[in-house]
């Protein structure tokens, strides 16, 4: 009998949101037949860190995201939402 201490089945039952640029940076990591030991190796990072950012249970930082785009011949761009105000619209700068 396993000790329930080891085995935890509705532990491995529980989904994990897996934000969408991480499953298509997944996607690009595949289609150019990387594996994750190379996005580590190249980007400079443990390979479990790549594993968590994957599979959803670690959130990346700004850094990670940059680095493993970096490693796939991508950027990561911030750009407004065409429908969002800015905040201060009506204020001036001064």
């Amino acid at each position: 009998m396993i000790h329930e201490r080891y085995f935890k089945p509705e532990s491995y039952a529980q989904p994990t949101f897996v934000h969408p640029l991480i499953r298509e940076m997944t996607e690009i990591r595949r289609a150019w037949k990387l594996t994750r030991q190379d996005i580590a190796a190249r980007a400079g990072y443990a390979y479990t860190t790549i594993c968590h950012v994957e599979a959803g249970q670690r959130y990346p930082g700004l850094r990670l995201l940059q680095d493993m785009a970096d490693v796939l011949g991508y950027e990561v761009v911030l750009r407004p939402k065409s429908h969002r105000v800015p905040r201060n619209s009506g204020a001036q700068e001064g």
